[in-house]
């Protein structure tokens, strides 16, 4: 059965739009730039990347800033569904906008249901998680549900499992960290990124965002230093130790 409410009208269309755009802004960034911009046109969405806050030495070519945009489109999405709305959606709908990525357009949807709600629930409690992770193995439940997912957006998802892998690409990521710390320019950008406690900023990563002190894993994957030296980060215990678990994979378009 179709999702439908006699009382609907233009207006309620175009406020569970602004309701949803209000989630999808929730959505994850890289350091947090939220580099997009949402215009509303009654049952329309427009989505386009804000090329204003693309990081210019980290990101050149501009692919983490889209992949954070299909993170906000996702969430968009979510929200629509969990409104009773069924999102159409048009990529790259004007060859003559670059810039403009996506048209999401409202259609009446089926009514929600629970998975889709409990999901939506989550959009403002997501935090992204910039310590270390213990060892422990992931349930076969969980990785099922996120290989199910990847494919149902296009994509594939590998788990990184052997040893040696998993230590090249930890040892490939503290080389990389060695080379952006000796490059005055990234260190500019993340100093730009990273403000000081006493920010008035809404974006960008905050102190609490980060912990003052990174555990150590096996093997060590280093985090990016927020802090450049000022003691700054969310405080712990080292008996509070790494979250519980973690994955080391890969994502990437199905071919």
């Amino acid at each position: 059965m179709r999702y439908s409410n006699v009382g609907d009208t233009s207006e309620r269309m175009s406020e569970d739009a602004r309701k949803a755009v209000e989630d999808a802004v929730w959505a994850p960034s890289v350091h947090n730039t939220q580099p997009w911009r949402f215009v509303l046109h009654g049952a329309r969405i427009s989505l386009s990347a804000d090329i204003d806050r693309r990081l210019d030495v980290a990101d050149p070519d501009g692919r983490e800033m889209l992949i954070s945009c299909g993170a906000a489109l996702y969430t968009l999405r979510t929200s629509l569904r969990a409104l009773g709305y069924e999102p159409r959606v048009q990529l790259l709908p004007d060859p003559d906008r670059p810039h403009l990525l996506a048209d999401v357009h409202l259609e009446p949807g089926e009514q929600p249901d629970q998975q889709a709600l409990r999901e939506h629930a989550q959009i403002r409690r997501r935090r992204t998680h910039r310590g270390g992770f213990r060892p422990d193995p992931v349930s076969a439940g969980v990785l099922s549900a996120m290989r199910h997912d990847a494919e149902r957006e296009g994509a594939r998802l590998v788990e990184a499992v052997d040893v040696h892998v998993k230590g090249a690409l930890a040892a490939l990521t503290e080389a990389a960290e060695h080379v952006q710390e000796r490059t005055p320019a990234h260190k500019a950008e993340i100093a730009h990124w990273a403000p000081s406690p006493r920010t008035s900023r809404t974006d960008g990563v905050q102190e609490a965002a980060y912990p003052q002190e990174v555990p150590q894993t096996r093997p060590h994957f280093p985090a990016r230093d927020f802090a450049r030296g000022h003691g700054w980060g969310a405080q712990g215990t080292r008996d509070d130790g790494p979250a519980p678990a973690g994955l080391t994979f890969a994502a990437g378009l199905r071919r």
